[in-house]
């Protein structure tokens, strides 16, 4: 229409009869939060009259996505008022861990493997979940049953990581005479005399 007056045209609208995935998305698992990501996905639109193009997948086609259900879900990809589907998968993960009980022993001799009975960590889910893990010594670093002292423990779990401290102390194993008193010889009635009497003491460590 122009100034008034109206001419016409005719156009030929081909529908969709018919889509299929031709690639899924290079993404099909995602973490609990992720983002919707389709890059890679491709589609394959059939026309009534049998030909077909290709078409790249964008997120304003699909539909059903959330990022906080958990599990498998089917989205649905709509193109020309008709939709095919494909399946992806939400999964928790481990957001922060904390010490929920610490190992029965926690002072050791020199020399003595650590102990892990009763340890056990609280994982927090990034879906806010908390689960209890027992530790396992293929959990734990950082411990010396040779250094003298107070030592960290790292507790390692799905990448993330928390502590408890631990002592380690020396003993002695040996004793023996170095020199003998000076007096070994004693009237009736006299009180002991150790003077110059040396002892070597033979610690663990």
């Amino acid at each position: 229409t122009y100034d008034g007056l109206t001419a016409t045209f005719s156009v030929n609208v081909e529908l969709a009869a018919k889509l299929t995935v031709k690639n899924l998305p290079s993404k099909l698992q995602y973490l609990y939060g992720d983002s919707l990501n389709v890059a890679g996905g491709f589609i394959t639109v059939t026309k009534e009259n049998g030909t077909s193009f290709d078409l790249a997948i964008n997120s304003s086609m699909v539909s059903g996505y959330s990022s906080t259900t958990l599990g498998e879900q089917t989205l649905a990809v709509s193109y020309g008022g008709i939709s095919t589907n494909f399946s992806i998968k939400v999964v928790d993960f481990t957001s922060s861990i904390v010490m929920a009980t610490l190992p029965a022993k926690l002072s050791y001799l020199y020399g003595t493997n650590l102990e892990l009975t009763n340890a056990s960590i609280t994982a927090t889910q990034a879906s806010g979940a908390k689960i209890i893990v027992p530790v396992t010594p293929e959990m734990v670093s950082g411990y010396q049953s040779t250094k003298l002292g107070i030592q960290v423990v790292t507790v390692t779990y799905d990448n993330r990581q928390t502590a408890f401290s631990v002592l380690v102390s020396d003993y002695t194993t040996k004793v023996a005479l170095k020199s003998l008193p000076a007096k070994l010889s004693y009237l009736y009635g006299d009180a002991l005399n150790v003077a110059n009497g040396v002892l070597t003491v033979t610690k663990a460590s």
